[in-house]
């Protein structure tokens, strides 16, 4: 059975949902909507078990702005983000045997071979491959990303951003160099960081040290300081903003975004209603999803 299968037979989807459609002049396909539906019944999961622990979290990013624009995902969009306060998050850490598989939070403590700076959501029963990663033994499953939000002050400068981002290369280039098969970049990377015999769990340490600094004083500025794909203009958010949260609806189902959500998607993307032109209306290119059958099925070798 596979698992768009077995959310209809748990009757939490229905078969329409799955059917291909057109959305905003872009077709959406059978396979993502399967993809997406992976991804709401574990953001469905992560909202049960926050609200029985009295934690919060906070839809972000592109699945806050598909709930604001599109009151679902965006049509060319396959991934769910959230954020949650630090001590929430690490609350959230202990309470990993709340999440029943076929979903799995994933993190260094629960699967030792992930190095990242944050936690996943995976469903174990699915495939959602980085390609440059697909060497590294690790869950690879459709996923859920849940950030951790750390205090930043008002004028603080991007040194701390920048060190931190150093640090997220030196992880991404250790879990890379399970690939036998590195070129370029990646090489030189690899070749730099075998000279200097760095530790990736040190790595993670100094990440968490250097990301929490400034938690202990009144949270004036918050960010998504671990993960820094975005420059840190982008997520420099007023924690006004973070102060409560409200319902927003992704495909008929209610989940908790930022009260300030209007402020948040104008810093993240300017006139956040406005969409983008038709060339940057794609979704991850460099991953392998496949919603039917497990990561476990397929040989990384033969990954292109």
């Amino acid at each position: 059975m596979t698992e768009a299968e077995r959310l209809i037979q748990d009757g939490l989807f229905s078969d329409d949902y799955f059917k291909e459609e057109t959305r905003n002049d872009f077709k959406i396909s059978s396979k993502t909507k399967k993809i997406w539906a992976i991804e709401l019944e574990m953001l469905l999961t992560l909202d049960k078990v926050c609200r029985k622990h009295h934690l919060k979290y906070f839809l972000l990013f592109g699945t806050l702005l598909g709930a604001v624009r599109h009151h679902g995902f965006i049509p060319w969009d396959d991934d769910v983000d959230v954020g949650m306060f630090r001590d929430d998050y690490e609350k959230l850490l202990l309470l990993k045997d709340e999440f029943p598989a076929p979903i799995f939070l994933q993190n260094h403590k629960t699967d030792p071979e992930c190095f990242m700076s944050y936690s996943r959501l995976r469903n174990s029963n699915t495939t959602a491959i980085s390609k440059k990663l697909r060497f590294q033994k690790m869950n690879h499953g459709i996923f859920l990303d849940i950030f951790p939000l750390d205090n930043l002050l008002q004028n603080e400068s991007s040194e701390r951003y920048e060190k931190i981002n150093a640090l997220n290369i030196d992880n991404g280039t250790f879990m890379k160099m399970s690939n036998p098969n590195l070129s370029g970049r990646d090489l030189l990377l690899s070749k730099d960081y075998k000279r200097q015999n760095k530790d990736p769990e040190k790595t993670l340490e100094e990440i968490h040290l250097l990301a929490t600094l400034q938690n202990a004083k009144p949270m004036e500025y918050i960010c998504n300081l671990v993960c820094t794909l975005s420059p840190l203009r982008t997520k420099r958010w007023n924690a006004e903003w973070f102060s409560k949260t409200i319902p927003f609806e992704i495909d008929g189902f209610k989940f908790s975004g930022p009260v300030g959500y209007k402020e948040i998607l104008t810093m993240n993307y300017g006139d956040y209603m406005k969409f983008p032109p038709l060339e940057e209306r794609q979704a991850h290119p460099h991953y392998l999803f496949d919603p039917d059958k497990s990561y476990l099925d397929f040989q990384p070798q033969d990954i292109e």
